[in-house]
């Protein structure tokens, strides 16, 4: 896995890369609850 390779996702409250939606709004989901 190359840091470098910009995911398809990226998460802008954190920065936190990902490579499927699903991955990101769960990530959201948990990470950021509003």
């Amino acid at each position: 896995m190359s840091s470098t390779s910009s995911p398809s996702y990226r998460c802008e409250g954190c920065g936190t890369s990902f490579t499927s939606l699903q991955e990101l709004d769960q990530h959201k989901r948990q990470e950021h609850q509003k």
